[in-house]
């Protein structure tokens, strides 16, 4: 037989063997289980190969170690006569055929093979998983005899027990998310639907960060330092809010927050009943945030973007809406509008997404990461709170204010013109 088709085969052996291993250590013990109970063909043969874990391994080791001296000699032997006519030097021709063969195996006996099977761990089990058992069964005299040979070295030699360790099911992050992607059914009931969508938000918890949750800064309620009594007591009785922010000069200065019940012992001023406020930057990951408000006992964080600007106001009900879902609280008090009058009219409550908006409505309002909310268009291209019945008009969207408060809009009326 020519020798580079002998290369080639021991390549392909050697992808074979290498790419199985990483199939077999991605894939898990749970996805074959699962597998084998919705009666999968390829699942009975590598089931068994999981019960036999420790033995399964070392035929691997033997099937590349083989594969990688078949390989070695051959391309010695293909190799070697052109490159002595070219290259005097022996030494050099070890060292250019060495380097030479090293490249390739790596590439297409190892990195590879590994690199696709990994990404691809299901569809490489059910192609080679009957190949892969009978290549089991036709190694596993060799296999039991160097097994039998370590037992041998282990006690007599080093004095020590031989141990093989087998496969054992265990649950991490991404035999949980595989189980949650399986067990999800079209058919399934509401119920179940909704528990498998919390699980899959807590594996993914770990990833949110703050500026994911928080109440962005167009719709945070904030009074002056200076302000009255009288005056913070009307703004707790028009937001329904327990808690109100309070800044000094401007809302990129927050000291604190006041609490409504601070009011009942009746302060002279609001300045001496600020409550600190804890400054976490918008990058923050959610559950660091979550832990550390439960510890100090604390509902509310101001955030801040990367050049220390106020860019939002996060509370323990937003974190954990992430995983569980919408919980209505007192920053929830407004029910939110969303109203098609005709084709270019629509009336729509201020804190409503513009993404949202965009992907229902084909509204095509030009998206940023400056603003999140209708509210947010309107006031970065205002700069300031409109009045009631005003009408603003941004290139081809016309927003009439319906409903307005000292800190927020919360009704528009939006007409769409033409080009």
């Amino acid at each position: 037989m020519n020798a580079s088709l002998i290369i080639l085969f021991a390549l392909l052996f050697s992808a074979f063997f290498s790419g199985m291993e990483m199939a077999y250590q991605s894939a898990g013990m749970l996805r074959i289980t699962l597998a084998r109970k919705q009666r999968r063909f390829y699942a009975r043969f590598m089931s068994g190969l999981y019960n036999r874990s420790a033995h399964f391994m070392i035929t691997l080791l033997i099937g590349k170690f083989i594969a990688l001296a078949v390989y070695g000699i051959f391309m010695l032997v293909w190799l070697g006569p052109p490159l002595r006519e070219h290259i005097e030097s022996g030494i050099l021709v070890l060292l250019v055929l060495i380097i030479l063969s090293s490249v390739l195996y790596l590439l297409a006996g190892e990195l590879l093979p590994i690199l696709f099977f990994r990404a691809r761990p299901n569809i490489a089990m059910q192609v080679f998983a009957l190949p892969t058992w009978l290549i089991f069964i036709l190694f596993y005299p060799v296999t039991l005899l160097f097994i039998l040979l370590g037992r041998f070295i282990s006690k007599y030699v080093f004095h020590t027990d031989f141990h093989l360790r087998q496969q054992q099911l265990t649950f991490g992050r991404p035999e949980l998310s595989y189980l949650v992607k399986e067990s999800q059914s079209p058919e399934g009931e509401e119920q179940a639907s909704h528990d498998f969508k919390i699980l899959r938000n807590v594996l993914d918890f770990a990833e949110v960060r703050i500026r994911d949750c928080m109440i962005p800064r167009p719709e945070i309620i904030a009074v002056e330092e200076k302000t009255g009594t009288r005056g913070l007591q009307q703004i707790f009785n028009e937001t329904g809010l327990s808690k109100i922010l309070v800044y000094k000069d401007s809302i990129d200065n927050i000291t604190g927050y006041v609490n409504v019940k601070d009011l009942f012992r009746n302060p002279k001023t609001i300045k001496s009943k600020i409550t600190p406020i804890s400054i976490v930057p918008e990058s923050m990951p959610a559950n660091k945030l979550l832990a550390g408000l439960m510890k100090e006992k604390k509902s509310i964080a101001v955030v801040v973007d990367e050049f220390g600007g106020i860019s939002g106001l996060v509370t323990v009900e937003d974190i954990l809406e992430e995983i569980f879902g919408e919980i209505e609280d007192e920053h929830d008090f407004i029910r939110l509008v969303e109203k098609q009058i005709n084709d270019r009219e629509y009336i729509f409550s201020g804190r409503l997404e513009i993404d949202y908006l965009n992907e229902k409505y084909q509204l095509g309002i030009p998206e940023t990461d400056d603003y999140d909310t209708i509210a947010g268009f309107i006031l970065y291209h205002y700069e300031d709170i409109p009045t009631l019945n005003e009408t603003i008009l941004i290139d081809r969207y016309e927003f009439k204010i319906l409903k307005v408060s000292r800190t927020r809009l919360e009704l528009v009326k939006l007409i769409l013109h033409d080009q």
